[in-house]
């Protein structure tokens, strides 16, 4: 059975055993391969916890919460794929994902991010994206929560800040970004 399924997964927080497993139960039902769990609220990831999120055959890497906020987990099957070169900044964490077995899926950077809820944070977080770039070379996926939209049908009221969009929209454009569309759903 070929694992090759990514889960992104704006968590809510993974302190109780019940969200664990609700995140596991979805990564051996879909099959998935590479894990990028936001919004954690864990300040330390120990392997039992790693165990009981993706299972024993993952390695991981995380940046932890500050309080009760952000927490970004990166977690690969290490049967299917090597990750190195990891980066850990303020807003999120990189690694390079190089598939084991590399007949049919290429070598890519991968960014998982929860952006600042504070505006006044927003430019930086703009900013470290934007200087992630010249060491993610080649394919480069970046997902996550932004908490910033770059178009206003993406906002459920008419308080826009377009100012903050325009800043979005810049810096989407200038790491020439594509974005994935998702059917079904709302947001991507």
């Amino acid at each position: 059975m070929k694992y090759n399924q990514f889960l992104v997964w704006n968590a809510r927080g993974l302190n109780s055993r019940a969200r664990r497993t609700a995140v596991r139960d979805i990564v051996v039902q879909e099959h998935v391969s590479v894990v990028c769990l936001q919004k954690t609220k864990v300040d330390d990831f120990y392997v039992s916890m790693i165990n009981e999120l993706m299972g024993p055959d993952f390695d991981y890497c995380f940046l932890p919460s500050d309080g009760v906020s952000r927490g970004v987990l990166i977690g690969w099957h290490r049967d299917l794929w090597r990750g190195s070169n990891s980066t850990i900044t303020v807003f999120s964490v990189t690694v390079l994902l190089t598939p084991i077995d590399g007949a049919d899926v290429v070598e890519c950077w991968l960014t998982s991010v929860y952006g600042p809820t504070d505006h006044s944070l927003k430019e930086g977080f703009l900013m470290e994206l934007k200087s992630l770039a010249p060491s993610c070379l080649g394919a480069w996926l970046i997902c996550g929560d932004f908490n910033l939209i770059y178009q206003a049908q993406d906002k459920n009221n008419d308080r826009l800040n377009r100012r903050l969009m325009q800043r979005f929209r810049c810096t989407i454009d200038a790491l020439q970004l594509a974005e994935l569309h998702l059917t079904g759903r709302i947001y991507t």
